[in-house]
């Protein structure tokens, strides 16, 4: 999984900055994480210095609740040299840009996908990444340990066939008004919606109900964003 670290010392220089911007603008823990999506238990771990993998979209939604330049707090991060702009930031052969969605809650289990877009810039790794694949941000513990709160999954829905062909897959699954993320199992024609998380119960579609599930695609690859 990829990592994106900084040493303790530039953590704590951060942190206490960020802290700082907050503070002054007389923003409670639970505004940011009302307005941010960032919780607040992960917002103290950026604030103490205790996160040493940042995620770059965490630095987005800050710097746009503090009214400031993300690129700034990429060069404080030393993410950017002083005269990086966005418009510098290399984009070669070997790299893509992948759009990316909202939060994918691991929490129930559900993903909400905001209207807002963004993007990130990964490696092509062998064109194991299909051109049509998009990302979003796992929230929550339900898909714990393989899936962290923070982490960044890689989405192909090229893979969406026949429900049936998915078994043992981990994909993004629309079924009763709900958008899923969870392992695919079959079980005497019924499907399960597997949790990794056992505080989690699974979820049952009955077999006379699969033509009521449909594949928005599956995970081919996690970022790893913890410390």
């Amino acid at each position: 999984m990829q990592e994106f670290k900084i040493n303790e010392k530039k953590a704590k220089e951060f942190g206490e900055y960020i802290r700082g911007i907050r503070e002054k603008l007389g923003y409670s823990t639970n505004k940011v994480e009302i307005d941010t999506g960032i919780s607040k238990s992960d917002l103290s771990r950026i604030e103490n210095g205790l996160r040493k993998n940042i995620n770059p979209f965490y630095l987005k939604s800050l710097a746009k609740l503090y009214r400031k330049n993300v690129l700034e707090f990429h060069k404080k991060l030393d993410f950017i040299d002083d005269e990086t702009t966005m418009n510098e930031i290399p984009k070669d052969e070997n790299s893509m840009i992948l759009p990316i969605y909202g939060f994918a809650s691991a929490g129930k289990g559900y993903i909400n996908f905001d209207e807002e877009v963004k993007e990130i810039v990964l490696p092509k790794l062998n064109n194991k990444i299909s051109k049509n694949s998009f990302c979003t941000i796992v929230k929550g513990e339900s898909m714990e340990p393989y899936y962290n709160d923070g982490d960044i999954i890689v989405v192909n829905p090229d893979y969406c066939m026949e429900i049936e062909l998915l078994n043992k897959k981990e994909c993004v699954i629309d079924y009763d008004g709900e958008r899923y993320l969870k392992r695919l199992l079959f079980d005497n024609g019924d499907l399960i919606l597997r949790s990794y998380n056992e505080a989690y119960k699974d979820i049952t579609v009955p077999n006379e109900r699969l033509n009521e599930v449909s594949c928005c695609g599956v995970v081919t690859m996690v970022l790893d964003m913890r410390v």
